[in-house]
């Protein structure tokens, strides 16, 4: 994969649908994006209708319809993105290194020329990682794809700074009951661990 980790850390990112689920990583990537610019965030009108099938298949989900529209609109706000369904370009390479589930994650990708794809899926992580290396014209953007705890790790490695003011901001958004930068570093560690390897004080 061309360029290094690091560069990828403010570059634009398909966020798919399993990280748009639990919200507290949801929350951190779009504060990460929206306060600190560690990210351009895109979504895709499949990937928001994944999103939502998500949710509702989710044990003991209280959240209503209109919840979860309300949700969609937040995460649709704060991301970039059309629209229209990108559509996959003809090429006979993708079909043997990605499963046919995952075609709109990178015609999304590829459509609005992304760094990385953020993806809690290991397959489609491998999958996208394998057909980036083998690529050999080298004009695509696309740098690959890192799971949300992944990319967390560089944004703990290489911005600790903003990492840390992210989950403070994400506290002084808490009202009723408030929480300190404490509790909801520990609620958000549980969905990105990488977390854990940051003092939040």
């Amino acid at each position: 994969m061309a360029g290094s980790e690091r560069e990828i850390i403010g570059g634009v990112a398909i966020l798919d649908a399993n990280v748009l689920v639990p919200i507290s990583i949801t929350n951190f990537l779009l504060t990460a994006a929206t306060e600190f610019h560690l990210l351009r965030p895109y979504v895709s009108p499949k990937i928001l209708e994944e999103t939502r099938r998500n949710i509702l298949g989710l044990k003991n989900s209280s959240l209503s319809s209109d919840s979860i529209d309300s949700r969609l609109r937040s995460v649709s706000a704060h991301t970039i993105g059309s629209s229209d369904q990108p559509e996959l370009p003809a090429d006979p390479t993708i079909c043997e290194y990605i499963n046919d589930k995952d075609h709109h994650v990178l015609a999304a990708a590829l459509h609005h020329e992304a760094d990385l794809i953020i993806t809690n899926d290991q397959g489609l992580v491998k999958e996208v990682n394998l057909w980036v290396h083998d690529q050999s014209d080298g004009e695509r953007r696309l740098w690959g794809a890192l799971t949300a705890n992944a990319f967390t790790q560089q944004l703990v490695r290489h911005r600790p700074v903003e990492t840390v003011l992210t989950i403070r901001m994400m506290a002084d958004r808490y009202n009723n009951p408030r929480r300190t930068p404490a509790e909801v570093h520990a609620v958000v560690a549980k969905s990105l661990p990488a977390l854990n390897d940051l003092p939040v004080g």
